[in-house]
């Protein structure tokens, strides 16, 4: 479940669909795109929501998120992973492991250039509601899974139209389930620490680190 929050927020670069897709909800993404590609630094806090009625499920967890370029520190229920360019580290307190891999390529990793890449391969989209969130104007575009096999009904973008700016992201599974992440705080452009990026070894000394 971790891994797969890491891996749906964020996504694949890849668009192959046009033809299918409603214009203006793909000038809109666009737009999302090329105004994150333009900071120099941003600063999360989301929080975090899976809800299933029928099987009684409701959990929430708040996450933050801290990136430049393509390094970047993210911690989301109870996992913390860095990744300062080259190395990705993934800190689970509960278990006292330290998992290290080279490169953020890997299943349930994240990668920041590719942050706000919604248009994924195997979607479509489409322009949905508007809605005004206390004062914003937040626009909703609906992805929709082209594999008949999916087990994810469709995703919901909602988008900061004046900013620019995801808002919420949602989840539809198949099953009944509804995923959901808020963005509550937003920073773009702030000076982070040095060591925001660094793995400091020494901290875990009693850790198991596993090295892959």
């Amino acid at each position: 479940m971790k891994n797969k929050i890491l891996t749906w927020f964020f996504g694949i670069a890849v668009f192959s669909v046009y033809a299918q897709n409603d214009t203006q909800a793909k000038n809109l993404l666009d737009e999302v795109k090329i105004q994150y590609n333009s900071y120099t630094s941003i600063d999360l806090t989301f929080e975090y929501k899976l809800n299933n009625r029928k099987e009684g499920i409701d959990q929430r967890t708040e996450g933050t998120l801290i990136a430049s370029g393509d390094q970047y520190q993210l911690k989301v229920m109870g996992v913390n992973q860095i990744y300062d360019g080259e190395m990705l580290y993934t800190i689970i307190g509960e278990n006292q492991e330290v998992m290290v891999q080279e490169g953020a390529d890997e299943e349930g990793s994240v990668s920041p250039k590719q942050l706000f890449d919604f248009y994924t391969t195997g979607y479509r989209f489409q322009w949905d509601i508007l809605q005004n969130t206390a004062g914003r104007k937040i626009r909703y575009v609906k992805l929709i899974p082209t594999d008949p096999k999916s087990q994810v009904k469709y995703l919901l973008a909602g988008i900061d139209i004046n900013k620019k700016q995801l808002y919420r992201l949602i989840e539809a599974g198949i099953n009944g389930t509804e995923t959901t992440i808020t963005i509550k705080k937003f920073l773009v452009n702030q000076a982070l620490p040095q060591n925001s990026f660094v793995f400091d070894e020494k901290a875990y000394s009693d850790y198991y680190i596993d090295r892959f």
